[in-house]
């Protein structure tokens, strides 16, 4: 069945996806990049990430090969003074528990324990700045499409913000004062001596050895902690923005007439919009491919730190239950608030994919209705989505995760806990 289109219809089709279509029709590389407009404006929360990495040496600011020499020299000077603080601040943690170790002051478990978890921020650490330009330009990349497509983001930048916030930057210091409040005094001696690789404290003024001993947690605990966390709520705010990014491309493919557009346009162009969304897709592959491995190493940190800690604390008799009981409850919250991150963004992905998918069927059942010839290049697309509906897939694609995870990870951390309390007491006389 064929429509006869008039002339005003004819027009309305030739610009129903130009302000999808063309501005993407040009691949973009870095300097054709730096020559359109502002990218990341609105991204608030991505520019905030994006500052605190350099702070560990880690720049994902995009190259602007228009500004100056000095202006190019501050951010390099930033980075490097973040490197060099980095460095510093394993250097030391390292040599403390190298020193534990030799001296044997405490149990080879501890240390083989405190040492995989120091390993794995720094392998972090090393493949976040391996993979730094790769992440400027997917954030760049991912800019130009924010831009040109006008997405009015989901999310609320002021309350994610603040959250994730509060997350990177409270989790290593309440971890420190929960370590400071539940160790007594006479054992103060015991972490200090580590700290001070040996050397003695003659004050007694117990304040000054709080002081202490909270300034030298705090500088472990943001070793183990600030990375991680923010590389964690780095890859959360990049699937929110892609999500949002495809979901305004489906909402404007959606809302044209497929019959009017491809009586008019013909295949080629209607297969221009596939284009499109290749494009979308690809900067969602890249992401995939770059956060498969630090999203490995920040679950498998916080775990062995989770269960290792839960251990020393269930055995204490010295500790008091209360503390034993906010220091569990805050760990297992660090280490599965990193997990909810990760599976709420790569779950709506997968759902904005399945709007695509659920769009892509009706190019098929529309185009097959008109006997109009059809591409091969849409069923491998097809192919893309993950057809299990009690699945859903983490940021990296790498993690199955079913509805029972959680209570899972609850009966196994109640279970673990009964088990050390139980073992523990049973060598009481």
């Amino acid at each position: 069945m064929i429509f006869d289109l008039s002339a005003k219809e004819q027009v309305w089709g030739d610009k129903a996806f130009e302000k999808v279509v063309f501005p993407h029709d040009r691949e973009q590389t870095p300097k054709n990049m730096t020559a359109m407009p502002k990218k990341l404006a609105i991204w608030f929360e991505l520019n905030i990430v994006i500052k605190l990495l350099k702070v560990t040496g880690i720049d994902l600011a995009s190259c602007d090969y228009n500004h100056s020499r000095l202006n190019k020299l501050f951010p390099k000077l930033c980075t490097v003074a973040g490197i060099f603080a980095f460095i510093l601040s394993f250097s030391f943690i390292a040599s403390e528990v190298l020193f534990c170790g030799v001296t044997r002051f405490v149990s080879s478990s501890v240390v083989i324990c405190m040492g995989s978890t120091l390993c794995m921020s720094l392998l972090l650490w090393i493949v976040m700045l391996k993979r730094r330009k790769q992440f400027a330009l997917l954030i760049d990349r991912s800019g130009t499409i924010h831009d040109s497509f006008r997405v009015s983001t989901n999310l609320k930048p002021r309350r994610w913000i603040r959250l994730c916030g509060y997350y990177i930057f409270f989790a290593p210091l309440v971890a420190s004062l929960c370590s400071v409040f539940s160790i007594q005094n006479d054992d103060s001696y015991y972490y200090l001596h580590c700290y001070m690789f040996g050397n003695m404290i003659t004050t007694s003024n117990n304040y000054y050895k709080d002081f202490l001993l909270l300034f030298f947690l705090t500088i472990e605990n943001y070793m183990q902690f600030f990375l991680p966390n923010l590389v964690t709520v780095l890859i959360f705010f990049l699937c929110q923005y892609l999500s949002d990014i495809i979901n305004t491309f489906v909402a404007r493919c959606s809302a044209e007439n497929w019959q009017e557009y491809c009586l008019v346009h013909g295949e080629t162009k209607t297969y221009k919009i596939l284009e499109v969304y290749k494009k979308i897709k690809k900067n969602f592959d890249v992401l995939n491919e770059l956060s498969s491995w630090p999203i490995f190493l920040i679950i498998s940190q916080k775990f062995l730190t989770l269960f290792f800690t839960l251990t020393v604390i269930l055995s204490s008799k010295k500790k008091k239950i209360l503390i034993q009981l906010i220091e569990a409850c805050f760990l297992a919250f660090n280490a599965v608030a990193s997990l909810v991150l990760l599976i709420v963004a790569g779950s709506r992905i997968q759902e904005t994919h399945g709007k695509i998918r659920s769009l892509l069927f009706g190019m098929i059942e529309f185009r097959e209705h008109q006997h109009v010839p059809l591409r091969y290049e849409i069923l491998p697309l097809l192919k893309t989505f993950v057809e299990k509906e009690d699945m859903i897939m983490t940021a990296a694609g790498m993690i199955p995760v079913t509805r029972s995870l959680f209570l899972k990870i609850g009966a196994a951390l109640v279970t673990y806990g009964v088990l050390i309390v139980q073992l523990d007491t049973s060598d009481d006389p």
